[in-house]
């Protein structure tokens, strides 16, 4: 019976997107996504995303190098930027590749890293500074 007070995604249906030949996932209230690398942790949820948010689905195939262009524009101002990484967006935008470079996602990896650590420090309690005040890179220098 559907609970309308606390709705949720009950069932996953994904055919032949990226990873996914065919696959059909039954979820609950809450959901953790685990697993190695290359998996396709984050396929199923840009699956999912294409669904859900029209404006996404016009650029999903850019999402990773939007996130980290983001976060260096945000960044500039505030904090030496991290050139590699803009090197790297640069040419992987003008060769235009289906899949991004192994630079692109050490840059994703390292920023999951942090806001694992950020969301964690959120979790527990402890001072963490707020946007536009941080650069992701300073929010755990400046704590110590």
């Amino acid at each position: 019976m559907p609970d309308y007070k606390n709705p949720f995604i009950q069932r996953v249906q994904i055919k032949n997107f990226r990873n996914y030949l065919d696959v059909d996932v039954t979820l609950d209230h809450k959901q953790v996504i685990i697993g190695e690398n290359n998996v396709g942790k984050t396929n199923f949820l840009r699956a999912i995303q294409l669904i859900l948010d029209r404006d996404f689905s016009d650029n999903w195939q850019n999402f990773e190098v939007q996130i980290i262009e983001q976060i260096i524009n945000d960044s500039r101002s505030r904090a030496k930027p991290k050139i590699w990484i803009e090197n790297i967006i640069s040419q992987y935008l003008k060769e235009k590749r289906v899949l991004p470079p192994p630079q692109l996602s050490i840059a994703s990896w390292i920023t999951a890293g942090l806001c694992t650590n950020l969301l964690f420090c959120i979790a527990t309690g402890q001072k963490v500074k707020y946007y536009p005040k941080f650069y992701l890179s300073s929010i755990i220098d400046d704590r110590n």
